[in-house]
């Protein structure tokens, strides 16, 4: 029967955009942590390092828990990993042979889907009465919140109290062809020994539809994470929402 595959398609797609014909009230824990880890506003971003080695100075310090900002500032423990680490060293660790690969996850913390989702996963069945809720809904953002999590903990232990500053200054967001936007705070939180970047950046001159995709840019010593956006995929309710 030849309509058997489009209905399966349908059922498909149907079943990827959840988000727009559901109420986050209404999201099951699969789409809740769909939405956080595989969604126009989620995804995985991997980079090679090469040579083995992290040099980014020594010492053993840790940074700071949460974000900045107006954005919603969650514990590290509630950061929507769905109960993982968010990824991690591939391949062998940096005392290791060859050129390991590391595994994070990037969210837009300050889009309006995400929030949703966090809040649902935060109040559950109360998502929708709570008070303290849809005043984090309602609340204007000045900033772009990201999160980078998962990476590894040897880049703290090398590079201590001085990691929020490295990744600040190595972390940007290119939106069409304008002058990339610079990272203005870092944050640092822990999700099973694997460290969460709280990455803010300024909205002074906003990314809109019209730039087409916004690139998330982090070079780390020898490792370069590069994750492209595509901002027509980021539009909720006729709105692009980061």
């Amino acid at each position: 029967m030849r309509f058997m595959p489009l209905f399966i398609f349908a059922l498909a797609a149907f079943a990827e955009d959840f988000w727009k014909v559901k109420p986050y009230t209404e999201w099951n824990e699969k789409e809740i942590k769909r939405m956080l880890t595989n969604s126009p506003w989620a995804r995985e971003i991997s980079a090679s390092m090469q040579g083995g080695g992290m040099p980014m100075g020594g010492g053993g310090g840790r940074g700071g828990r949460k974000g900045g900002g107006g954005a919603p500032s969650f514990d590290a423990s509630e950061s929507g990993n769905g109960g993982g680490g968010g990824g991690g060293m591939r391949g062998g660790d940096s005392g290791g042979g060859g050129a390991p690969s590391v595994t994070a996850k990037i969210r837009w913390q300050t889009a309006l889907p995400i929030k949703q989702a966090l809040l649902k996963q935060k109040f559950g069945v109360e998502a929708g009465s709570s008070r303290q809720a849809q005043d984090i809904l309602k609340a204007t953002d000045d900033i772009y919140l990201v999160v980078m999590e998962g990476l590894p903990m040897a880049m703290a232990q090398r590079a201590g109290q001085k990691l929020p500053e490295i990744v600040k200054h190595a972390t940007t967001l290119k939106h069409g062809d304008k002058k990339p936007i610079a990272a203005s705070d870092v944050r640092l939180g822990m999700v099973d020994k694997k460290i969460v970047a709280y990455i803010v950046f300024p909205r002074t001159e906003p990314i809109v539809l019209e730039d087409k995709d916004v690139e998330f840019i982090s070079k780390l010593g020898p490792m370069e994470f590069k994750k492209k956006f595509k901002l027509a995929d980021m539009v909720v309710d006729g709105k692009l929402s980061l």
